[in-house]
C-alpha cells in the first residue's frame, strides 16, 4: 500500500525524532524552532522542538544547540513620558504596537503618582556611571550607553536574560539617583537649619520614588553587523539638544 506523502508514519520522515511517530488523523502541519529556556540564575539554555498541527511538542535533543546572542539592545524610558495612548504610538505588553488613543492616555495620567520624570545632566551621567560600575562588577561586556532627559538606551553582551539585567540596571540607577536626590535636598536644607540655631534638623523633603517605565523594551543582537549598526544608533543616532 502506498503511503501518503504527509503521512508521519513513514520512517523517513522521523529522520533524528527519538519520540514515536504520529499518525496522520488531518494531516498534521509540522513546525520545527528553537526556544530559548532560563535557568534559575537566568543562564540561557536553548531546546529545540517540534511542533504538530494539534499542538504536540516533541523535543530533538540531538539537533545541535543555537549559538547564544552576541548582545542585547536594551531600552526604557523614564517614568510618565511615554504613557499607554500617547500620541507617538504605544507598545501594550504582550500585544503589539498600539496606535495613539487619547482617552487612555488620559487615564493613564489620572493613575500617575508623581510627576513625569526628566532627567538634568547630573543625573544622566550618574545613570551611565552606574551602569558601566554594575556591568564591570558583574563581568558584563558593556558596548556602549547613552542616557538622554527621557529615555535610555544600553547595547551589553552577558550570560543572563535581558529582563534580569535590565531589572538589575534600573535598580541600581534608582538607588543611586535617590541618594543624589537626597543629599541635594539635605544640602539646600542646610541654610536653613543654621539659622534656626542648630536646632533639630530640618526635614529633607520627599524623594522621588518612581523613576523608571515598568518595562521597556528588548532586542536580541546576533551578528557583528547588528551589533555595530546597535553601537552606532546610541552613539550616534540620539537628538544632541536633549
Amino acid at each position: 500500500m502506498r503511503r501518503a506523502k504527509n503521512d508521519y508514519t513513514n520512517p523517513t520522515r522521523q529522520r533524528g525524532l527519538r519520540s514515536p511517530a504520529k499518525p496522520c488523523h488531518s494531516t498534521p502541519v509540522m513546525l520545527s524552532y528553537a526556544t530559548r529556556m532560563y535557568s534559575a540564575e537566568g543562564v540561557p539554555r536553548w531546546r529545540f522542538v517540534l511542533v504538530w498541527g494539534d499542538g504536540v511538542m516533541s523535543q530533538r535533543p540531538n539537533e545541535p544547540p543555537m549559538p547564544d546572542p552576541l548582545g542585547y539592545f536594551l531600552t526604557w524610558a523614564t517614568y510618565g513620558t511615554w504613557l499607554p495612548g500617547d500620541g507617538r504610538g504605544w507598545i501594550e505588553y504582550r500585544h503589539g504596537w498600539k496606535l495613539p488613543d487619547p482617552i487612555r492616555k488620559l487615564e493613564a495620567e489620572a493613575r500617575m503618582t508623581e510627576d513625569a520624570c526628566i532627567l538634568h545632566p547630573e543625573q544622566r551621567e550618574l545613570v551611565e556611571k552606574t551602569i558601566a560600575d554594575h556591568c564591570q562588577i558583574r563581568g558584563w561586556e558593556l558596548h556602549t550607553v547613552n542616557c538622554r532627559t527621557n529615555h535610555l538606551h544600553v547595547v551589553v553582551s552577558a550570560n543572563r536574560h535581558p529582563d534580569v539585567i535590565r531589572k538589575q540596571l534600573k535598580a541600581w540607577c534608582t538607588r543611586r539617583l535617590k541618594e543624589l536626590e537626597r543629599g541635594r535636598k539635605e544640602a539646600e536644607a542646610e541654610p536653613r537649619w543654621r539659622e534656626s540655631g542648630g536646632g533639630p534638623r530640618w526635614r529633607v523633603g520627599l524623594v522621588r520614588e518612581n523613576w523608571w517605565a515598568e518595562r521597556g523594551s528588548k532586542r536580541y543582537i546576533n551578528d557583528e553587523d547588528s551589533l555595530e549598526a546597535a553601537i552606532m544608533y546610541v552613539k550616534e543616532g540620539q537628538d544632541r539638544p536633549r
